[in-house]
């Protein structure tokens, strides 16, 4: 029941969001704002797991050289989807329970490709595809909460 209010609900936030939110700051914060409170209805206290899966990352991406960032951003991601599937199968295997690890995997996806845009920053040796869609720098909080929560 929850996944067809929120199928209804999207399409005229989505209208809302496009003719009425100008501005970057609002458009940051009603991202923010609106996709921690859909995710929320949806699974309640585990979003706790994506504030870590894209916490980890972030910390990841800050501390560690570009040239390595991207491998272990795509290990972090890729292990901590993968024990939550495991929990998942381990708890309520073929159940159709909606869980974290949906929206998991999309973060996956996003972070993924965010940190190996991050690396291809640097310029060296880039296709011009690669420069086009380079992060020279990395998004604060408020903006990787709102790419975070993003829908």
């Amino acid at each position: 029941m929850r996944l067809i209010a929120i199928f209804l609900f999207q399409y005229p936030l989505g209208w809302f969001f496009f003719y009425c939110i100008r501005g970057t700051f609002l458009r940051h914060t009603f991202n923010i704002v609106v996709g921690f409170a859909i995710q929320f209805y949806c699974y309640r206290e585990a979003v706790i797991h994506v504030w870590l899966l894209t916490g980890v990352a972030y910390l990841l991406m800050n501390v560690l050289p570009r040239n390595i960032q991207a491998k272990c951003v795509m290990v972090w991601v890729l292990a901590h989807l993968s024990v939550t599937h495991i929990y998942r199968m381990w708890t309520n295997f073929g159940g159709f329970d909606m869980e974290i690890s949906t929206f998991n995997m999309l973060q996956v996806c996003k972070l993924s490709a965010m940190a190996f845009c991050y690396q291809d920053g640097q310029g060296k040796d880039l296709t011009p595809r690669q420069e086009k869609q380079a992060i020279k720098k990395l998004p604060n909080l408020f903006e990787l909460a709102s790419y975070t929560y993003y829908t």
